[in-house]
């Protein structure tokens, strides 16, 4: 459809309160050339149009809703003219070769950056010593060897691939429920590994239901401190656990 088409003029014939009413598709671009043609316009909400007071006012909507008529039909070829130049500027193999490259550029820029991500990483990284890999591994072992009839052939892993995923160590932003807070009766402790050696200690309430009839949590405390060694464990520990543990079924042996 034409700009023209879209741009409709109805002549108001009432003598001395003559005018026209001009409606068109809402367009902010569009809008603002009206109103710095026609500033004395009046909107109205009833007829979803601009109304124009004046005996020629017909005739000047007229020439405008034309002026706009050519204004789309310039835009369009001049759209039409970039997409054709944009097709044979693609279509050059050198624009193409160039093009490629820029992408493996910015593919190696990217893997780059990623890597620098993950050096920085593995530098706050703890890494737990072997004695505390031998003892969460021969806990495992010793999991899996006792519940052998309920897991079956469903969790595989070996002591040996145990080992490997336990020495790359905890990740900054690794938590996991500690059990009961021995400081305070009735709540549970969260443990989340902050990085550089250091961990935050989260205490909580079991949910209740609230007087707005939410389930809510109660916290009780909230610390940081140095990473002790026997948390660090257990959560080294949980992490294997649920790398390893199977996605369905039931039986899988709590080692926490």
């Amino acid at each position: 459809m034409s700009a023209l088409a879209e741009i409709k003029v109805v002549p108001l014939p009432m003598g001395a309160a003559s005018g026209a009413a001009v409606s068109f598709a809402k367009d902010a671009e569009r809008n603002a050339r009206f109103k710095a043609r026609f500033p004395k316009a009046r909107w109205s909400s009833q007829t979803g149009s601009w109304l124009i007071s004046g005996k020629t006012a017909a005739e000047r909507a007229a020439l405008w809703a034309e002026e706009e008529a050519a204004r789309g039909a310039l835009e369009a070829r001049l759209r039409l003219r970039a997409e054709i130049d944009r097709a044979w500027h693609e279509a050059d193999p050198a624009v193409r070769a160039a093009k490629e490259e820029r992408r493996r550029r910015r593919e190696a820029e990217d893997a780059a950056a990623e890597e620098k991500r993950q050096v920085e990483l593995d530098s706050r990284r703890y890494k737990p010593d072997d004695a505390m890999i031998e003892r969460i591994v021969a806990a495992h072992m010793r999991s899996v060897e006792a519940g052998k009839g309920r897991i079956g052939p469903a969790y595989t892993v070996g002591p040996e691939r145990l080992r490997t995923f336990l020495r790359r160590g905890i990740a900054p932003g690794s938590h996991t429920s500690a059990g009961p807070d021995r400081e305070h009766f009735g709540a549970g402790l969260t443990v989340t590994y902050l990085g550089d050696g250091r961990m935050l200690l989260v205490s909580k309430y079991p949910r209740i239901r609230g007087r707005n009839g939410r389930w809510q949590e109660v916290e009780v405390s909230r610390r940081e401190m140095i990473a002790s060694t026997e948390l660090m464990e257990k959560l080294l520990s949980h992490l294997a656990w649920r790398e390893f543990m199977p996605r369905s079924g039931f039986g899988v042996p709590n080692c926490r």
